[in-house]
């Protein structure tokens, strides 16, 4: 293939006409001609330049080194230079380039906003010219001719006329040898075909870490495999990646050296918490893991953020407290958490002491009087319940009985302590005879804190009955917060249809109450339709027509 394109070329390249070359006649400073400063040209440093105006009657000529675009008028070239220019290549097709050095003309440098004058003038015709073409690979190589650098030529292509005699031909490109060849010009064009020797060497780079990334002398190459060629010598070899520990090697390609690096896996950026709690001895989990009780140290946390977890389980106070850790680097990180305080912990013991001493139940479970405060205990039991509203009240729904207190001091083994403190702050008389009338009535003042009650659910993990939630509703009811009130009836009216409860006298009772939360939030439509299927229930199951008579004078007035 390169035969072919090379004779191709070499074909073309005899059918042209060959013209003479050129000379420098004179260069000289133009003192009546101020073009360059009637019409100035800046350089890229943002000073003014000087122009040449180059005389000459030979077409296809280029300027090497111009500021801008070479302009033409009639037989004239004007080339802008920069200030302090010393010289400049003048290219014209198939001749070597022409270096005029100013210097050589009684001229040191190119000024600025001056005007010069440059004269050429073809080459005497009997100087003997003959062609050269020259092909090379890589195309991309350098080549001189006598020491003076050709422009290169994307094909590799190179066609030229040199005098008669011998000439120098040097070649040079990345990742060759170089070489150097000698044409013999006077009988006829000459050609010359030169692939040059390939000295790289191919690496293949693997990392066991997927996504590491890959550097060659801390140039980036790629991420997790690389393989390319390079050149021979000593390289550093990286992988690295966030979260990881960098690791590297060095090491020396031989020319055309085939070679394969296994990097291994990178180890992770692994730090240690010296983690204490306030107060100390509280139990530690790191995502999840137990990770021993505090003070302690927590090791071997990989690099990124964690989460840590202290519990305090003391003095019928059960809290847990997260805090979000990071880990950026190996080292060990000093951590404190604050879970409770010395006089949160005193409080709570004293008030353990009061639930103890405010309850006394049945061991055997049997008796649900046990449920609720005895009546000599009701002083201690309202200290207890307004020392709640203030502490965090967790130990009311441990399960069974405190391991530190025998069982008929708390409750028999088979109950739960939540279970019961969900029905006292919730429980509602819901068939009480006057539903609409109770908001300030003493009777109910343990029975007016419905957000606790579902507080308490919430920790013990309880599912409300639909019951329950007639409770929950009621209570919102009669504290006067009737959208949460409507938004709990609501929920019971749903599951009651889901299970296919019949509608009762407890349902009239339920949407008596209802009706009448729609009609205190202004919604009269809404209150009609709930007040008018209260009293179609109570009506059939209501056995006192007096009762009968006050609901029917109720939903009247509402």
């Amino acid at each position: 293939m390169l035969r072919t394109l090379s004779l191709l070329a070499f074909l073309l390249f005899s059918s042209l006409s060959f013209g003479q070359g050129f000379r420098v006649k004179s260069f000289k400073l133009s003192k009546s001609d101020d073009l360059a400063a009637i019409s100035p040209r800046t350089d890229k440093n943002g000073r003014t330049c000087g122009l040449v105006k180059v005389s000459a009657e030979i077409d296809d000529l280029e300027f090497i080194g111009a500021v801008g675009k070479v302009t033409r008028s009639l037989d004239e070239y004007w080339v802008y230079l920069s200030d302090g220019a010393e010289s400049i290549t003048i290219m014209r097709p198939h001749y070597l380039p022409t270096i005029v050095r100013f210097g050589d003309y009684g001229t040191g440098s190119i000024m600025t906003k001056t005007t010069y004058v440059m004269e050429l003038k073809e080459s005497d015709l009997n100087m003997e010219k003959c062609g050269v073409m020259i092909h090379v690979l890589p195309a991309s190589a350098q080549v001189k001719i006598d020491g003076v650098m050709l422009k290169a030529n994307p094909e590799g292509d190179y066609q030229l006329m040199l005098p008669k005699g011998n000439h120098t031909c040097e070649f040079s490109a990345y990742g060759c040898r170089d070489a150097s060849r000698t044409v013999v010009t006077g009988s006829g064009a000459q050609r010359m075909e030169l692939e040059l020797e390939s000295i790289l060497a191919e690496l293949t780079i693997n990392s066991q870490t997927e996504g590491a990334e890959l550097l060659i002398n801390d140039e980036m190459k790629g991420t997790s495999n690389w393989t390319g060629k390079l050149l021979p010598g000593e390289y550093k070899v990286e992988h690295r990646m966030k979260g990881y520990l960098p690791a590297s090697q060095t090491i020396t390609l031989a020319e055309k050296e085939t070679r394969t690096l296994d990097l291994g896996a990178l180890d992770h950026i692994r730090g240690s918490f010296a983690v204490t709690t306030v107060p100390a001895g509280c139990l530690l989990w790191l995502d999840d893991e137990g990770s021993g009780k505090a003070p302690c140290d927590v090791s071997g946390v990989i690099f990124g953020r964690h989460i840590l977890v202290a519990e305090v389980d003391s003095c019928g106070l059960k809290r847990r407290v997260e805090m979000p850790v990071k880990v950026e680097e190996v080292g060990s990180q000093e951590v404190t958490i604050r879970v409770a305080t010395d006089q949160e912990l005193e409080q709570h013991r004293e008030a353990l002491e009061v639930f103890c001493r405010g309850f006394v139940l049945d061991t055997k479970g049997m008796s649900a009087s046990g449920y609720y405060p005895q009546p000599a205990a009701k002083a201690p039991y309202d200290s207890i319940m307004d020392r709640m509203d203030v502490l965090d009240s967790s130990f009311f729904v441990h399960k069974v009985f405190f391991p530190e207190y025998e069982a008929d001091a708390i409750i028999s083994p088979n109950q739960c302590i939540g279970e019961n403190l969900f029905k006292f702050y919730t429980y509602v008389d819901i068939n009480d005879d006057e539903p609409l009338k109770l908001k300030s009535n003493p009777k109910y003042f343990y029975i007016k804190q419905p957000d606790k009650a579902l507080r308490v659910a919430g920790k013990m993990g309880k599912q409300l009955s639909r019951h329950e939630m007639a409770w929950v509703a009621n209570a919102f009811y009669r504290n006067g917060n009737y959208e949460q009130s409507i938004q709990w009836f609501r929920r019971w009216f749903e599951q009651g249809q889901a299970q296919g409860d019949e509608e009762d006298y407890y349902a009239g009772r339920c949407y008596l109450c209802w009706g009448d939360a729609y009609k205190h939030l202004g919604q009269s439509t809404d209150a009609r339709e709930w007040l008018d299927r209260a009293i179609a229930i109570l009506e059939k199951t209501e056995k006192k027509p007096a009762q009968l008579k006050k609901f029917r004078q109720i939903a009247k007035e509402n």
